[in-house]
């Protein structure tokens, strides 16, 4: 495919030439700290004193970079090589080509050896195309993979977001961390991308994203719910599922059902068999740990070893003095402003700020959130911001935003990460109505829209999911700033509380209380009122079901709320007449029963002929590994409710359906990885040695499991799909040449 090489900064345009002169003429050239170079970018010298300079300009058109030719010129009279070659990013023509070559006589020979404009390195592109590969930056930003991601549902899909996604891939470092995440997905087809928030997991995905779409992968962006994922799944395709903050954004309350880490890990196992399916997963590091100290499975699988984690660490100096170089280069700041980082080393404290953040870099490279400071100021709100980071919001949402934005973030602050519009509108005009009644301010019909278009691209962003319009964050350090802000403004809280729609809104709320008893109460009041008004309004994605409802309730009433006796008793009846539709969640239900059985003030709930009917429920409606689980649970809980018949019974049936499923395993055609296999293997023995049984060929997969690692040991030794090409390392003796560059930044149209 052609490249104009606009997505490359000067830096990045030399390294390429660099690359592709190389392989084309079969020498070593020499590279230079970046700065100002006397004529010289790059330099091949023989023992026979012959000198081979090359020069490398990125300008945008031929008229700027004849004027400078001229200079350029005069400096090679003075190096006096044997041969020079001259590579531009623009097109030539043949006239333009020779006037270059009568520009550089003597020391350019040849129009077609020494002369290399933009049509002329597409040619070696496509001559050496490992080189294309190793330039990630070339391809991510092309037309082509641009117009695939215009169509995907992952991204906006408008020209707005699609020129967004370019210039993010422009400003992209690509460092170990990636080629390390894309190993991972190649070998494990699933990578869990974790770490502090603002240090750049999502940008890592959707780098990740680009990188699959240019292989003609479908991209699936799961919103809500792992459910959403399977439906979607396609065994013949090539897929890649991106589900972003899939713990939540704050807590993994916001986000993980009660049994949703079992249907996690089960896509999970199904990717890895899968051919073609990749899934990409990010989350905050302290989040994860949260889900694995809660949730057994989670804790029992392999996460540590498959997670990419992203963190300070991962960001070498020279990672950092790029990342804020390609910021610098590619925005549209006037050079007065630049050169106020430049001089007195401002660009060195900012790269060496303990709170050094991608995402701040972003901010406070962004004209549109620095043009209202004076130049002079700018250092100082630089390093305030990298200071308090909050800041960065604070003063958008207090100032420079309508009401009905600050009621929209509110609301979408109260709810998971993404909602879609109806659902979001039926949260703001419940939330809106009441607090205009309160405080006397008036509403219109048309308050949502425009608050939605005054929004859209800076705090939120608005997502085509299919059939649904989907309203997200921006980012997830505007919901940190909405929580920190309505944890200081109870009022706000007290009118959200009377204007609950979601059960989402309750969970997210509970967060914020802290010891207010008025709150206290007021929450009370919502959840009574929520409740006697299930199952018609329960959640804003999927319905809640009882069993999940009423969890909840009974740990928040254990950690030391009120009684809610009514509540209780409501749900308790959908659960049995659950029960005894078979209909009840089996994990869930068992979680439910533990509790009740534990706790002595919950105990008078319990009765006989319920613990009856869940038990038959549990044994009568065996049909996978999970089911014993969730049996042998329900027994530890009420061992005196069984037999010793009924014991046996449990053990045969288990014999039974341990040997099958085990030959299936070994037999089956079924591609499963040695992880997941392990997984169903400790499950299988769990269960028999709680059974005092022993499955005749439990060998038989223990085997199985060996040989597939043996074949796999071996894949790995291959080399990956993308191999880490370190590129020049900048330390602190030469940062300074290189961030001189951007006073020269007028080679390039940056407008573009």
């Amino acid at each position: 495919m052609p490249y104009d090489f606009k997505s490359l900064s000067s830096a990045d345009f030399e390294e390429l030439a660099r690359d592709l002169l190389q392989a084309e003429l079969g020498i070593h050239l020499e590279s230079f700290k970046a700065g100002r170079d006397g004529g010289i970018d790059l330099r091949h010298s023989t023992d026979e004193a012959e000198t081979l300079i090359v020069q490398c300009k990125h300008y945008s058109n031929f008229k700027s970079l004849t004027q400078t030719l001229k200079k350029e010129a005069f400096k090679v009279k003075k190096l006096n090589p044997t041969r020079y070659i001259l590579v531009v990013s623009t097109n030539c023509n043949p006239q333009q080509k020779d006037k270059i070559k009568e520009l550089f006589s003597p020391y350019i020979k040849s129009t077609t050896n020494d002369i290399f404009c933009q049509a002329d390195l597409n040619n070696l592109l496509q001559r050496h195309p490992k080189i294309e590969k190793q330039h990630f930056k070339l391809w991510l930003t092309s037309t082509e993979v641009l117009q695939k991601i215009l169509h995907s549902a992952v991204f906006f899909q408008s020209k707005a977001q699609t020129d967004y996604i370019k210039h993010k891939a422009k400003v992209y470092v690509h460092n170990k961390i990636f080629y390390k995440a894309e190993k991972i997905l190649g070998d494990e087809h699933y990578c869990i991308i974790a770490g502090i928030p603002g240090i750049g997991k999502t940008t890592l995905a959707e780098m990740l994203i680009l990188y699959y779409t240019n292989q003609n992968y479908e991209i699936v962006s799961v919103t809500n719910d792992i459910e959403e994922a399977f439906s979607i799944y396609q065994p013949e395709m090539k897929q890649l599922f991106y589900y972003d903050d899939f713990l939540g954004q704050t807590s993994f309350n916001d986000k993980l059902q009660k049994n949703e880490d079992r249907r996690l890990l089960s896509f999970i196992e199904l990717i890895q068999q899968s051919k073609y399916a990749r899934l990409v997963l990010t989350t905050r590091e302290y989040i994860l740990n949260q889900a694995k100290s809660n949730y057994e499975r989670l804790s029992r699988s392999d996460f540590d070893i498959k997670k990419c984690v992203i963190d300070l660490l991962s960001y070498t100096f020279s990672d950092k003095a790029k990342i804020l170089f390609n910021h610098l280069y590619f925005s549209k700041l006037s050079k007065s402003y630049i050169e106020q980082l430049i001089s007195g080393d401002i660009f060195l404290k900012i790269i060496e700020h303990p709170n050094y953040s991608p995402r701040i870099i972003e901010w406070m490279t962004e004209i549109v959130h620095v043009k209202q400071l004076e130049k002079n100021n700018y250092p100082d709100a630089f390093l305030e911001n990298l200071n308090n980071p909050q800041k960065i919001w604070q003063h958008a949402f207090e100032n420079q935003i309508s009401r009905p934005s600050q009621y929209i973030l509110f609301c979408l602050a109260t709810l998971s990460s993404s909602v879609s519009l109806v659902n979001l509108e039926e949260a703001f005009l419940k939330l809106y109505k009441f607090d205009s009644k309160k405080y006397g301010f008036s509403m219109d019909p048309s308050d949502l829209r425009r608050g939605l278009k005054e929004l859209d691209g800076s705090f939120i962003k608005i997502i085509n999911i299919r059939i649904a319009n989907i309203i997200a964050f921006q980012n997830a350090s505007i919901r940190d700033y909405l929580k920190t802000y309505l944890k200081s403004n109870p009022f706000q809280i007290s009118s959200i509380l009377n204007s609950i729609v979601f059960w989402e809104q309750l969970v997210a709320i509970k967060t914020l209380l802290n010891d207010n008893k008025n709150l206290q109460a007021e929450f009370k009041y919502a959840l009574t009122t929520f409740i006697e008004s299930y199952p018609n309004k329960s959640s804003a994605y999927i319905l809640n079901e009882p069993e999940n409802l009423l969890l909840r309730i009974l740990e928040w009433q254990v950690q030391g709320q009120e009684d809610f006796d009514q509540s209780i008793q409501k749900l308790l009846q959908e659960v049995i007449e659950r029960i005894d539709q078979k209909e009840s969640n089996k994990p869930l239900l068992v979680e439910l029963f533990e509790i009740l059985q534990k706790n002595d003030e919950l105990a008078i709930y319990l009765n006989t002929n319920m613990i009856t009917n869940a038990k038959e429920y549990l044994t009568n409606n065996i049909g996978e590994l999970s089911d014993f689980e969730h049996l042998i649970e329900f027994h530890k809980i009420f061992q005196d409710m069984f037999s010793y018949k009924e014991i046996d019974d449990i053990k045969d049936a288990f014999e039974k359906y341990s040997y099958e499923h085990i030959e299936e395993l070994v037999d089956g055609d079924f591609n499963q990885s040695p992880e997941s296999l392990t997984t169903e293997l400790y499950t299988i023995q769990n269960i028999a040695d709680y059974l005092e049984v022993t499955p005749v060929n439990l060998d038989n997969l223990e085997n199985h499991i060996s040989d597939i690692k043996e074949q796999e040991d071996a894949r790995n030794e291959d080399e990956s799909d993308l191999d880490w090409v370190e590129t020049e390392k900048i330390d602190r003796e030469n940062i300074t040449d290189l961030f001189d560059l951007l006073m020269d930044r007028e080679e390039v149209n940056v407008t573009e």
